[in-house]
């Protein structure tokens, strides 16, 4: 499935990269959170987190 937003983007990539190296990091993630569900609540919240995470003024916040 194509991304519809960078939000979508970046949330498919750190569920993908998270879902890797959890067992690195002694840590199952939940079975019926494997695979990524835009649809789901779950998919939901990370979108919405990474789109507040686009939308940050950087400068703001480290005073660049």
């Amino acid at each position: 499935m194509i991304p519809t937003s960078n939000a979508e983007l970046l949330a498919r990539l750190f569920h993908g990269l998270y879902e890797e190296l959890a067992p690195k990091f002694g840590y199952e993630t939940r079975e019926e959170t494997k695979e990524f569900d835009l649809n789901s609540n779950n998919g939901k919240l990370m979108i919405a987190v990474c789109q507040q995470i686009i939308d940050l003024d950087y400068g703001r916040i480290f005073k660049t």
